[in-house]
C-alpha cells in the first residue's frame, strides 16, 4: 500500500479480504488461518485508507469530519455484525431467509 498507493483500488482491497476470509474459513492449519487473518486485516486496513482518502478529497471543505463519520460507520459495523450473527446463529432458518430472500426477490 505504501509503495503502490496510487494504483491500489477498492477491488484490490476487497480481493485481499476475500482471499483472507477464504483462508480463515477453510481452516486447513493454524498457520494458514493466521496467514488468512493477516491478509484479511490488510485488506480491511487498505479499504479504510482508500475510503478515508476519497472522503477527504470529496468533502475537502468540511475537513476531517466526514472521514470521522465514515470511521464511525466502520466501527458500528464491526461491533454490530458479530452480534447479528450470534442472534441469527441460535436459529438458522431466519439467517438462511435473510441471506436468500434478496436473491429470490430480485429474480425475474
Amino acid at each position: 500500500m505504501y509503495l503502490r498507493g496510487d494504483k491500489v483500488s477498492p477491488r484490490h482491497a476487497l480481493a485481499a479480504m476475500g482471499i483472507g476470509a477464504l483462508l480463515v474459513g477453510m481452516g486447513v492449519s493454524w498457520a494458514a488461518t493466521l496467514a488468512g487473518a493477516l491478509v484479511l486485516g490488510s485488506g480491511y486496513g487498505a479499504l479504510i485508507v482508500i475510503y478515508n482518502r476519497r472522503f477527504l478529497m470529496i468533502f475537502a471543505a468540511r475537513g476531517p469530519s466526514m472521514p470521522a463519520a465514515l470511521n464511525a460507520i466502520f466501527g458500528i459495523g464491526a461491533i454490530c455484525a458479530p452480534l447479528v450473527f450470534v442472534a441469527i446463529g441460535s436459529d438458522p432458518p431466519p439467517g438462511w431467509r435473510a441471506v436468500s430472500q434478496p436473491r429470490f426477490c430480485c429474480r425475474r
